[in-house]
């Protein structure tokens, strides 16, 4: 190993085990954690009345979309990994937030459906 490649390693302390670049862009683990926390209760509303599912559903897409997308940006290194346990757990919320607008919607539907007959 020469006296250039020892300075190289030096220059590069993001590139050690668990470090980041300092330049990534930061997280935005408080914005999708209120997004999933706002389809999950879309969702969980549509239960009592069926037309908040539609927010439940924008929200929740919404909500994995931009978890998605920041966590392949956490793992490539582009984005400060500070966040990641709040995305991993707000992603989780806009799934159970389209499923329980998925569910609820379509027994209002029904519901509303047998009442027209």
């Amino acid at each position: 190993m020469t006296a250039d490649d020892e300075c190289d390693k030096d220059d590069r302390p993001w590139e050690a085990l668990g470090a980041f670049r300092r330049d990534c862009a930061p997280h935005r683990a408080h914005l999708i954690k209120l997004l999933g926390i706002l389809s999950m209760s879309c969702g969980i509303g549509s239960f009592c009345l069926g037309i908040t599912a539609v927010g439940g559903l924008i929200f929740g897409i919404t909500t994995c979309c931009l978890a998605g997308s920041d966590l392949h940006k956490m793992s490539a290194g582009l984005m400060d990994p500070g966040g990641k346990g709040e995305t991993v757990i707000a992603d989780a919320r806009g799934r159970a937030g389209i499923c329980c607008s998925i569910l609820f919607g379509s027994l209002w539907c029904l519901f509303v459906m047998s009442l027209l007959r």
